[in-house]
């Protein structure tokens, strides 16, 4: 039980965190350097060093990234078939926290490509469930790992 409210604590403390740092100006660059929008949108730059993903800024710093799968896994799958299919695209791709996923649902416009459905966080309620995040409304809940759910692979760097 201490586990579950360190996490949660960590959680909460993460989500205010980024909520004063999404005030600040957000980057988004692009692998595409041929992207006739890239000299009109201030959000988007050019970015050559990535994996097929979306680099997003975190903080106003600048030093906190997180790249972005530019599209979901083929199927819906359970929790424990997700974190295992997105470790499958290399080194450091993974699901995304809650907190972080909540930060994509914000930004999905400028991401783009999310359905408006149910995806899988990484982070763990309990060992028989997990965090989502909802893109339809926005909600976040648990629900049990045996459920099916889209998911999207993310990395820090």
């Amino acid at each position: 039980m201490k586990k579950f409210k360190l996490s949660l604590l960590t959680a909460i403390l993460l989500i205010s965190t980024l909520r004063l740092e999404t005030h600040a100006e957000l980057t988004i660059n692009r692998q595409d350097k041929t992207s006739q929008n890239a000299g009109q949108n201030p959000f988007l730059k050019n970015e050559t060093d990535h994996q097929d993903g979306k680099v997003v800024s975190l903080d106003s710093s600048g030093q906190h990234h997180l790249e972005v799968k530019t599209i979901d896994e083929p199927d819906s799958m359970t929790w424990d078939a997700a974190v295992i299919a997105v470790q499958k695209h290399g080194l450091g791709w993974r699901l995304p926290t809650i907190v972080e996923l909540k930060f994509l649902y914000e930004q999905r416009k400028l991401i783009s490509g999310f359905s408006d459905e149910d995806y899988w966080s990484s982070t763990e309620r309990d060992i028989n469930s997990a965090w989502i995040q909802g893109f339809r409304v926005g909600d976040q809940d648990r629900y049990i790992k045996h459920s099916k759910l889209k998911v999207r692979a993310v990395r820090s760097f």
